[in-house]
This record gives structure tokens, sequence and C-alpha cells, in this order.
């Protein structure tokens, strides 16, 4: 995403100021001194962040804002302001500007805000693709079942194949069964009879302790995902902004995880605080749910990558999305169209890299747990490879995120 920024103010010392300190940071920075001559700009070249000043000539702050907010592609805008103008920025904000600074303020608050906006242009933008991607999928939803009968029915030797080899591969990679097996055979050969007991490498049953409980947590991960099936899973009335408390809780908990690969989840605000929409929920499940899904992204995306978290309330259900840019393994990038149901079935794999750092729950068990729990709400999760023009690969074609949608509905 370039980093275009269109700073708007009268004051010509202070613009040439802040314009050097923006561009020292490898910002693209245009400038206008009044609303009309930056209006002009933005139609001729669309930015996606505005800083103005309020009171200028020709058309103040609150006129080029208005009409900023009037185009398709909004920009994300940050107002300057005194602190006598606080009621105009209070219901500026109210009409739909991002956020705003009260002069004089210094370089460091400047820096900190422009990130802040720009992760919520990038997630705007995202939106914005998800709402076309939805349209898409809405329009050929009559021309789904035949065309899943077909694609299932021309690669079902290529899935069956897929899936044996996933489960070979998640039985034998890392801890748990594989290594056990493993480990037994090495202390067959090398343990030494003595009497009536035998003689052990110590570091030996360290391993076989190991992977022995690695081995139990597959049966008890069985067991929870047979017990979500099959049991009464409690449902309470909760606000939608519960719900986003509940998926933000998930995100901050696992911030440790991002430094593994210097990873950023990138999460939108809190704007359901007065929603009287209700969702009935289990809290700890749904907890549970979103951990696991937050944390596969991280386990499979690119290092030095971000991690987005959309969560939107439509009428008649919440929509939470969380995308990734995918790693990269042999010829599969991201979630192919034949296999974006199948990847929520017990021991199916799409990569056969294995990642002990990052707890999830592995064997292709953990997005099964996740699609289970979202039923149990009523729900629906959906898996997806989405265009995104947030970045271009080299011929400047959209790059790929895999989409996870989780959808909740809303009670009546």
């Amino acid at each position: 995403m370039r980093k275009k920024i269109l700073l708007v103010d009268d004051d010509e010392i202070f613009l040439e100021f802040i314009k050097n300190a923006l561009e020292k940071k490898d910002y693209e920075v245009s400038t206008a001194d009044n609303g009309e001559d930056g209006l002009n700009k933005f139609n001729k070249n669309s930015y996606n962040l505005v800083i103005t000043d309020i009171y200028m000539p020709v058309m103040d702050g609150v006129q080029f804002i208005n009409n900023l907010l009037l185009f398709e592609n909004k920009p994300v805008i940050i107002a300057q302001s005194v602190q006598s103008d606080m009621h105009l920025v209070i219901e500026l904000m109210q009409n739909g500007i991002y956020d705003y600074l009260l002069k004089p303020y210094n370089i460091t608050e400047l820096f900190l805000k422009i990130e802040k906006a720009y992760e919520m242009a990038e997630l705007r933008i995202l939106k914005e693709n998800l709402e076309k991607e939805r349209e898409i999928r809405n329009a050929h939803i009559l021309n789904w079942n035949k065309w899943k009968e077909n694609i299932l029915k021309r690669d079902q030797d290529k899935i069956d194949g897929n899936l044996i080899g996933s489960i070979r591969t998640s039985f034998s990679q890392g801890t748990g069964i594989g290594t056990l097996l493993s480990t037994i055979d090495i202390l067959e050969r090398k343990s030494k009879e003595k009497e009536n007991h035998y003689e052990v490498n110590k570091s030996l049953m360290k391993i076989l302790f190991e992977n022995a409980k690695s081995a139990t947590r597959i049966i008890e991960v069985l067991d929870e995902i047979d017990r979500i099936q099959t049991s009464d899973l409690e449902l309470e009335k909760h606000c939608i902004s519960d719900v986003y408390r509940i998926l933000n809780t998930a995100s901050i908990q696992l911030k440790d995880f991002e430094k593994l690969k210097n990873q950023t989840l990138v999460m939108c605000e809190n704007k359901f605080r007065y929603f009287s929409s209700q969702v009935n929920i289990n809290p700890d499940y749904l907890e549970k749910a979103f951990k696991e899904l937050l944390l596969n992204a991280i386990k499979f995306s690119t290092d030095n990558s971000k991690i987005y978290i959309l969560f939107e309330a439509k009428q008649n259900s919440i929509l939470i999305s969380v995308l990734n840019t995918p790693t990269h393994e042999g010829d599969i990038y991201g979630i192919q169209p034949e296999y974006s149901n199948i990847i929520f079935e017990p021991f199916f794999r799409i990569t056969k890299l294995v990642y002990e750092s990052i707890p999830t729950l592995d064997f292709g068990l953990g997005l099964t747990m996740v699609d289970k729990i979202i039923l149990r709400h009523n729900g629906k999760i959906r898996a997806n490879n989405l265009r995104s023009y947030l970045d271009t690969n080299e011929d400047g074609s959209p790059s790929t995120l895999v989409n996870f949608e989780i959808e909740i509905p809303i009670s009546k």
C-alpha cells in the first residue's frame, strides 16, 4: 500500500516543516493551503490519508471534510485544531473523520496517529474487497451446488490422495504418534535386558514420555470435538460488543506469538458499543474458536506480515474475517476452491509444515474444532482466497490473502 498523504494547512512554514518530517519517514506528501486546492488535488489523485486544518481561507476545513466524505473511496481523515474548537472536532468525528490533533503537537504524536490511521485505511480497503467478493459469491450462489458437484467429481481422486497424505503427514511429523512409534522402535533396539528389567537410555525415556503426552492430547482433542457435537452447548444472550470484546481479548492474549515471525495482528475498532441487537453464544467456546483461528493464521502467514481482523454487523448476522498472507509451499498458494470445504475435515492439511512453537491443535484438528463450535452457534465458517490491492505482485496483479469468514446469526 503506497503511503500517500495530502496535508492541507494555510500556515506555509508549518506546512513545509511537517512535509519534510513525513518525507524523511518515506511518506509521499502533497500539500495545499486551503480546502478548495486540497479538493482539486484529491480529485486528480486520491489519497489514503488526509490531514487538514480547520480554519483556512477560500474553503475551510469543515467544508473540505464534508466534501471528502461524499467520495465513494473516502480517505481516512485527521483534523488539526486547537482546544477551543473541540465542539467542532467532536461533531466531525460523529460524521466520519478518524481522529484529531490538537495544536501544538510533537512529531512523535503525529507519527503514532498516522500509523494507526494507515491501519484503519488498510482495514477499510479490505472491507471493500470483501464486500465485492460477497457480491460475486451471491451472484453465483444458484450455480454453487452444480459447481461443487462437478469440481468434487473431477478432483475426487486428488482430494482423496491429499487427505490420505495429510493423515500420514499428521501422524509422522512433529511430536505425537509418529515419534512415539519411532522412539519405541529405538528403545527395542537400544535397551539392554538385565534379569527382570531393562536398562534404557534416560533421554530416550524423556522423548517417550513427551510423545505419549502428545498422543494423549490427540485423544483429548477428539473427545472434545465429539463433546461439542453431541452435548448441549449452553448459549447465552450477549450484545454484539461482547462478541467483539471476546475476539479482541483472544488477539491480545496471542501477542507473544506475533513476535516469533515478526507479525502484527491488526484489528478494527469497536463501533458496536451502542448496538442493541444480541447474539446467542457460549463465551468460553467462542473464545477457544477465535484463538485457534488466529493461531492458525499466525502459523501459516509469511514473516513480517500483518494479519487483519474485521468485524461487521449486518442486518441479520455478524461477520468476522481473519485475513493473512499465506506461506508458499510447492504449487499450493492459499486455499484452492476444491479445498475450501474439506479443510475443515479431521486430519486434512494443506501444508506439510509443522511449527511446534505455535500451539495450534495439530493433526488437522484445529479447524475441525473451530467449525464444530461455530456450527453449534448456528453459524457458518468459510475459507477462500481474496484478491488484495493493498500490495501488488511484480506484474502489477493483486496479491493473495487467505480469508476465514465466520458468520453468526443475530437473535430475533
